[in-house]
């Protein structure tokens, strides 16, 4: 398994960075940038961006709410609240 991964971490760079390729060959990227400097890309899997927005805040059988959203939606065997 070791031979077939690859981690490439550069945390004495300006700015930090860490790339991880898989058994798969997929591709994570991550890169740290301080608080207010970020530019929206710093997170990437195959080259392509993470779209966190696009993900719910919570998301389960039992609990869904979307990012941003105002609603939370809890549910069990019998009701939906």
């Amino acid at each position: 398994m070791i031979a077939n991964t690859r981690l490439d971490a550069h945390l004495a760079a300006s700015p930090p960075r860490l790339r991880y390729t898989s058994l798969l060959g997929d591709v994570l990227e991550m890169t740290h940038w301080p608080l207010g400097e970020q530019t929206g890309d710093e997170h990437k899997i195959n080259g392509r961006v993470v779209d966190y927005r696009a993900f719910p805040l919570m998301g389960n059988p039992w609990v869904h709410q979307e990012a941003g959203a105002p609603r939370l939606t809890l549910r069990d065997e019998e009701e939906t609240v």
